[in-house]
């Protein structure tokens, strides 16, 4: 393969880590990057996309710890929102206002159109990393380290029950209460057709992980409800999760609060170029959910730090269209 990408192509790289030494290069492929099946990387490697160390690739090649895996890849990427505005600065963290819909790295058909490259791109730090990750769909407050060695205490910090967290969230329907929580053990839903979807028990289960957010209404809308949402644990798609187990799924959810087939559907209509917002009755163009505040401590002083980033461009049109 060309030491340079082809026009039109862009070239990813990563490096085997002990856990991955010994397997071989197809194996590696299916392990580390999902998004792609077996069959669908087989093909890739056919025509002459990977190399391991400079070297082109076959299914077959056996890897080692260190090894460097190069990927050729198609560009052709949708469009997303590139409005990322700078909340704070220090020599140690960057935290930016996130738009929708960006997502955050490379994943299936995004792969240089994400926040982590365009930031790289603008700053001139190839350094600069995820302290921690939200949905593409996701707007709102981002922390990034601008030196690798801190990328891990952040993300560390992530884990730990000091970060707070409150997000804004508009759902559909008219909800009456004005405070309630939700709480269970967030299950991969066995009978659903997308492998990805949860459901929410409230029995406690070996498979399950525990989950907890608490909802508070701050506004009723025509037809929707505007929410702060705050997570008590920190769950992958857990507020969706809770919202759909609530009976007031997330306007603009493409999955919850929806079938599998209309979600299928959109997934097909993604992957052959369709516009992010189309293939589907969805209420917005993206869900509408917005990181609003995020509290926690600063990896290096040990100060607690809080930014906000208020509503603003699509969702804030959204809430105002449909104010009483």
């Amino acid at each position: 393969m060309a030491a340079m990408p082809e026009p039109g192509f862009t070239t990813l790289s990563s490096t085997v880590k002990g856990g991955h030494a010994h397997n071989s290069l197809l194996d590696y492929l299916c392990a580390r990057f999902p998004y792609r099946d077996r069959e669908g990387w087989k093909a890739e490697i056919n025509l002459h996309r990977l190399t391991v160390n400079g070297k082109p690739g076959r299914p077959s090649t056996q890897l080692g710890k260190g090894d460097s895996v190069s990927y050729s890849a198609p560009r052709k990427e949708p469009e997303v929102a590139r409005d990322i505005i700078t909340l704070f600065e220090d020599a140690d963290l960057l935290v930016v206002d996130k738009p929708a819909p960006l997502p955050v790295h490379a994943d299936g058909v995004f792969i240089t159109n994400t926040l982590i490259n365009i930031l790289r791109e603008r700053t001139k730090n190839p350094d600069l990393s995820l302290g921690h990750r939200l949905d593409r769909e996701t707007s709102g407050v981002l922390v990034l380290a601008k030196t690798r060695g801190l990328t891990a205490k952040l993300m560390r910090g992530f884990e730990e029950s000091g970060v707070q967290k409150t997000y804004l969230a508009v759902v559909r329907g008219e909800v009456p209460w004005k405070d309630q929580d939700a709480r269970g053990w967030m299950l991969p839903k066995a009978d659903s057709k997308v492998s990805i979807r949860q459901w929410l028990s409230p029995e406690k289960s070996p498979e399950g992980k525990d989950s907890f957010t608490r909802f508070q209404r701050l506004e009723l809308l025509n037809g929707f409800s505007l929410l702060s949402c705050t997570p008590l644990t920190g769950r992958t798609n857990q507020i969706r999760v809770h919202l759909e187990a609530l009976g007031f799924p997330l306007a603009g959810d493409k999955l919850y609060g929806r079938t599998d087939d209309e979600f299928i559907d959109y997934i097909a209509h993604m992957k052959k170029g369709g516009s992010q917002s189309g293939g589907g009755p969805w209420e917005a163009p993206r869900h509408l959910l917005h990181a609003w505040k995020l509290g926690l401590r600063h990896p290096v002083t040990g100060e607690m730090m809080r930014w906000e980033a208020p509503l603003r461009g699509d969702m804030l049109g959204f809430v105002e269209a449909h104010r009483r």
